[in-house]
């Protein structure tokens, strides 16, 4: 009864060398915590048969699924890196209680590395669910958190197409790393020292959003930008334009 991927997934998870795994029994006639304890079950018998990159494991899910993968972040930042909710939302914690994450206050949700991963939610304008998502996305993005909400025209109450689920894979930072890119494609940067001077810019990842932020620093592929309102953002280098990798890699000292 796990969600079996579509064809446009499948290929989506060969590009990004990723493996997608889905547990039985997960529905929301489960409990919350014992759907959780299924992800992290999922996640041991993957680690079991193959060697993975622990800094790319991410959880997601549909509908009450979604909300559980958000929980399964919220609850072990140590262990997923990126979180997908589709056609769902979280209510972070408020002055009238914890929202969907039982037992933690607004300050203990904000505390890194939690606020620093990637938090996505996808969602169009025939889901139920459409109008509280846009809501509640503005909280997330006030709450500084790595949030983004994508929009997709006519999207139902339903899992999302493979192009959008690759631009929220590229949002939590799913990009090959450097060495597993094609010729032609790699991120030129190495390690660009953290500078909190640099001036802001606009950068745009190649699935065409920006954003406008100043490079605090860079290392192992990722870069870490710093948005107009304050939030540090960590982001792939090869998920950006050529021109954004080009700037990177200027800031490199010279030897």
């Amino acid at each position: 009864t796990g969600i079996r991927p579509s064809e446009g997934w499948m290929k989506l998870m060969d590009e990004l060398e990723l493996i997608y795994i889905s547990p039985n029994h997960g529905g929301n006639n489960v409990a919350d915590l014992r759907r959780v304890v299924l992800a992290l079950d999922s996640l041991a018998t993957v680690r079991r048969h193959y060697k993975i990159d622990p800094r790319r494991v991410y959880v997601g899910g549909l509908s009450g699924g979604g909300f559980v993968g958000m929980l399964c972040q919220m609850f072990y930042p140590e262990i997923f890196c990126g979180a997908i909710s589709h056609a769902a939302q979280s209510y972070l914690p408020s002055d009238s209680g914890s929202g969907h994450f039982a037992g933690l206050s607004l300050s203990d949700a904000r505390r890194p590395p939690r606020n620093k991963l990637g938090w996505v939610v996808i969602s169009g304008s025939k889901d139920q669910n459409y109008e509280t998502i846009k809501q509640t996305s503005e909280v997330w993005k006030r709450a500084k958190f790595n949030y983004t909400f994508i929009d997709r025209e006519g999207m139902g109450h339903e899992n999302a197409s493979a192009e959008a689920l690759k631009e929220a894979l590229l949002f939590v930072g799913a990009a090959l790393p450097a060495a597993s890119v094609p010729a032609g494609q790699a991120a030129k940067a190495d390690r660009v020292p953290h500078d909190a001077t640099r001036p802001s810019r606009t950068w745009t990842a190649k699935t065409g959003s920006v954003l406008q932020a100043s490079l605090l620093s860079a290392e192992g592929g990722h870069a870490i930008l710093k948005d107009a309102a304050g939030a540090e953002r960590r982001v792939s280098i090869a998920a950006l334009v050529q021109a954004d990798q080009d700037y990177i890699a200027s800031q490199i000292p010279k030897p």
